[in-house]
């Protein structure tokens, strides 16, 4: 059987890889990606961002201060941001503003995740922490 998130060959036990999707993953890929992800749309991180990369990571984000800065926020998504359209509960979805133009890769973890069309990293980022 092969892992449905990176194409390996699934060694052991295989999980449920929902909410990236509805097939079998990996035991590695189950933790450094379903398991974060459960976790943050659970809602227990309010003072985290997501930040979902086109290599399909995700890494989770502390603002330096209480709040986002505007270079912390261009940082994570490697250039101007965009509010995306997408509405999540509390929480502000963010993309490169020019990363069509700047040819980035797509980003299929957010595609698979919340049906987005985005390029580059995408960054779900808490009401509370956004400024």
């Amino acid at each position: 059987m092969t892992c449905s998130l990176c194409n390996k060959e699934i060694l052991g036990d295989s999980h449920n890889a929902h909410p990236i999707g509805n097939e079998e993953c990996c035991s590695e890929c189950n933790s450094s990606r379903v398991i974060p992800l459960r976790l943050f749309l659970s809602g227990i991180y309010q003072n985290k961002a997501l930040v979902l990369n086109p290599d399909n990571s995700i890494a989770f984000i502390k603002p330096r201060g209480t709040a986002f800065e505007l270079d912390e926020l261009q940082e994570q998504v490697k250039g101007y941001i965009e509010v995306y359209p997408l509405r999540i509960p509390r929480h502000i979805v963010l993309v490169n503003e020019e990363g069509l133009i700047h040819n980035m890769e797509f980003n299929n973890l957010a595609s698979r995740v919340f049906g987005m069309k985005a390029v580059g990293p995408v960054m779900i980022c808490p009401e509370a922490i956004f400024e």
